[in-house]
């Protein structure tokens, strides 16, 4: 009960005690000064008590009651010590959201401390691109197998004098002519391209000119930036659901302990362990055989090494594993499955 509802209640048992009393039916003036003053002191209580949920303000707006709830105490038995006790404590789910999860903790080794472990100096490592040549490579690294053929004419067609050459679509299935379609769109827009056209029925052809410039990008660097934007992708994802740092390098050059200069295509890690990419068009086993040997200052094992072939089938990288002492090889097609186990062994 309120302040607000006491006070007249008070006033009116004062007169009504006063009016049954035999001695004195009518209140004196002391009692009515009391009586005046508790009906001044209630209706000032009454100014000051909140405003109704629904009561109208002066703007027109509805102000609503602030409550405070709290739960029950044990006012008889205080808690000792000042200690709140458990009955006390009001619950602050809004206000304090359940923690967010602990970050992930980076592992300790990362690549550069690797290679000064093994004594090897890092000269130089690259990891941008323009992006019109990343969207490039990237674009025919998906789709090598429809582009491969007028892939290899432009290459011929590099050197000065630069000449125009027709490539026909006629006897090519639908969705490779539009792949192809795409494929010279992105050599024009990153200005690999001094002409470019396309002619329909009846000839269905596409007429490029090479501007002579990026030949090394399409020699075959545009693989090693390819294979690069896959693998962090691939292995990227796969090291945060698995917990594991992943860092990456491409285009490395190191300086190696007896002072021998290595390149690498690719170097990256992914929690504790180190991992070395090599990426090329057409490699034979021989030229296979001497990249292992010269990796062989990483102190890596035969595991951890990743070769993509760009033009080599399933088959063809299989029987090359065995020969090169179970180096990972892969083509294309096949290459995030392979990267995937790589990533897996233990």
């Amino acid at each position: 009960m309120t302040k607000k509802s006491i006070l007249p209640l008070l006033v009116a048992f004062l007169e009504e005690s006063l009016a049954n009393e035999p001695e004195t039916p009518t209140l004196t003036p002391e009692l009515k000064r009391i009586a005046n003053a508790l009906e001044r002191i209630a209706a000032s209580l009454e100014k000051l008590a909140p405003v109704s949920p629904t009561a109208p303000l002066q703007n027109g707006t509805v102000k609503t009651e602030t409550k405070v709830v709290t739960t029950q105490q044990n006012i008889t038995n205080p808690p000792k010590n000042g200690a709140i006790s458990p009955a006390t404590k009001v619950a602050t789910t809004q206000q304090n959201p359940a923690a967010k999860p602990a970050p992930i903790l980076a592992e300790p080794i990362v690549l550069r401390q690797y290679l000064e472990k093994h004594n090897i100096t890092l000269d130089k490592s690259k990891t941008e691109t323009d992006p019109k040549l990343e969207r490039l490579a990237v674009y025919l690294g998906h789709n090598y197998a429809a582009c491969e053929e007028l892939y290899n004419l432009l290459k011929r067609n590099l050197n000065a004098p630069q000449e125009a050459f027709s490539y026909s679509l006629k006897e090519i299935v639908p969705a490779h002519k539009k792949i192809i379609r795409q494929f010279c769109h992105l050599l024009k827009v990153a200005g690999l391209l001094e002409e470019y056209s396309y002619h329909g029925s009846p000839d269905f052809k596409v007429q490029i000119k090479a501007s002579g410039t990026e030949k090394k990008f399409i020699n075959g660097a545009w693989l090693e930036s390819s294979v690069r934007h896959e693998i962090v992708r691939i292995v990227e994802p796969y090291g945060e659901n698995s917990k594991q740092q992943f860092k990456i390098w491409s285009n490395v050059e190191i300086t190696c302990k007896d002072g021998a200069k290595r390149e690498l295509d690719v170097l990256f890690a992914l929690g504790k362990k180190v991992y070395c990419v090599e990426a090329k068009l057409k490699p034979d086993k021989e030229e296979l055989e001497e990249w292992v040997k010269r990796v062989k200052p990483l102190g890596l094992e035969n595991k951890f090494l990743l070769v993509v072939a760009a033009d080599k089938s399933i088959e063809e990288c299989q029987k090359l594993r065995q020969t090169l002492g179970n180096v990972a090889i892969t083509g294309l097609d096949n290459l995030e499955q392979t990267l995937l186990e790589l990533v897996k062994t233990k």
